[in-house]
């Protein structure tokens, strides 16, 4: 009969109780009174009470391995003889008995507590690249920044997230270990940089790109990674002026920028230009001698001639301004016809000069402003001398792409900007 159907048939009957001390082994004598003997040959029967599950449980000629999900009693069947009982379970303390002696069909009871080990610990230093980031294991938030230790810690499984506060271009990171005990564990843990891509182009290409503290590349860069943010960048090629200018990279997206490059010859003319510009903006007649255009002196003289003739008219209308309102006082004043007919006529001499001052300085504003846009128009189009001929028909195109916004969905939005 095997020991499970001994279980079944001896699960009704009581057994001695015995108090044991902690991990060791209590064996009793099953009285005869209390105890049905159903045995087989002349073998003898253990009870054995275990506190916990999924335990071994041996002696000197037998092994039994439970794989109960909860503690129980398990029935036995032993040869008489002499036995040392081992008890071993995962987690605990293994417990060997003192021997004892067993007869036929005279049974025993075992009683079993065991001591669970203390928990184990060891420690840890985590490290990270960059270093500084916030550790954040089991849920609770570490004092200080990497790199951090930590002493006596449980020697099981953690979690950890670790994060770049304050700072958005690098990305959070989860991750597990194990402490292994009595020891220095060592963890380094590297977060991801967030990055963009970015494609530049120019016209010719093979021009020189350098960024903030990276290597020299050369254009075309296409889908060039690079870690978010903004940079300063230089573009440079022999006999071509250099561009200097500023990209934005963002996180998991592509910039495009699009460049015409200028000889060195055409740059200086369009700068001698624009300064040109300005100081026609400034001082009327000045663009056009700033380059060597002598025509500026007919510019600024019209324009200083004009401005006289206002200011003289001006004066001139204000004059006769005031003279007019005193002989309109005289002239309301009069109490004979002799005095009215005296003040009246220089009021209306008065008013007659007014108004032809006031009708020349209508036709003077015009030609001041007239004078003025025309010296503009003439230094953006002549100013900066001679201009270099780029091609065959002596024009030079360029344009420039430059983002607007980085991006809308699926599309790059630009702005165009054309030089000619």
């Amino acid at each position: 009969m095997s020991a499970w159907a001994l279980s079944a048939l001896l699960t009704g009957f009581s057994f001695a109780q015995a108090q044991v001390e902690l991990g060791q082994f209590y064996v009793t004598d099953v009285p005869d009174s209390e105890y049905l003997p159903i045995v087989v040959r002349e073998d003898a029967l253990l009870v054995v009470h275990s506190p916990i599950p999924n335990h071994t449980f041996g002696t000197t000629n037998l092994i039994h391995e439970t794989d109960d999900s909860a503690p129980g009693r398990y029935y036995v069947r032993i040869a008489p003889g002499t036995h040392v009982i081992t008890y071993k379970a995962e987690g605990y303390q293994t417990v060997t008995g003192e021997r004892f002696n067993i007869e036929e069909r005279r049974h025993k009871e075992v009683r079993v507590t065991v001591d669970q080990p203390p928990p184990r610990k060891g420690d840890i230093l985590i490290r990270s690249t960059p270093d500084s980031a916030t550790v954040f294991l089991n849920s609770i938030r570490l004092s200080g920044t990497t790199p951090i230790r930590l002493d006596d810690q449980p020697a099981v499984l953690h979690e950890a997230h670790l994060l770049m506060e304050g700072k958005d271009d690098y990305l959070p990171l989860d991750t597990t270990f194990v402490i292994e005990a009595d020891k220095l564990n060592e963890y380094d843990f590297t977060l991801i940089q967030k990055t963009g891509s970015l494609t530049i182009t120019t016209s010719p290409a093979g021009a020189a790109v350098i960024f903030d503290n990276y290597p020299r590349r050369t254009t075309p860069l296409r889908n060039e990674s690079m870690p978010i943010g903004t940079y300063v960048i230089r573009i440079e090629k022999t006999e071509y002026d250099i561009i200097s200018s500023s990209v934005t990279v963002n996180y998991q997206e592509e910039t495009v920028l699009r460049y015409s490059l200028e000889t060195i010859a055409t740059a200086a003319w369009k700068r001698r230009r624009r300064i040109s510009v300005q100081l026609a903006e400034v001082l009327p007649g000045f663009g056009q001698l700033y380059s060597g255009q002598s025509r500026g002196l007919l510019y600024s003289g019209a324009f200083i001639g004009a401005g006289y003739l206002v200011y003289d008219l001006s004066t001139l209308f204000l004059s006769a301004k005031r003279n007019f309102k005193s002989a309109r006082e005289d002239y309301r004043s009069a109490t004979t016809l002799e005095a009215i007919e005296l003040a009246y006529a220089p009021m209306v001499s008065e008013r007659e000069t007014m108004i032809k001052a006031q009708e020349a300085i209508n036709l003077l504003l015009p030609v001041i402003g007239g004078v003025y846009v025309l010296q503009i128009l003439d230094a953006l189009i002549f100013g900066g001398g001679k201009r270099p001929v780029t091609d065959a028909s002596g024009l030079s195109f360029h344009y420039r792409l430059e983002p607007l916004v980085a991006h809308e969905g699926n599309s790059l939005q630009f702005r165009l900007g054309i030089n000619f």
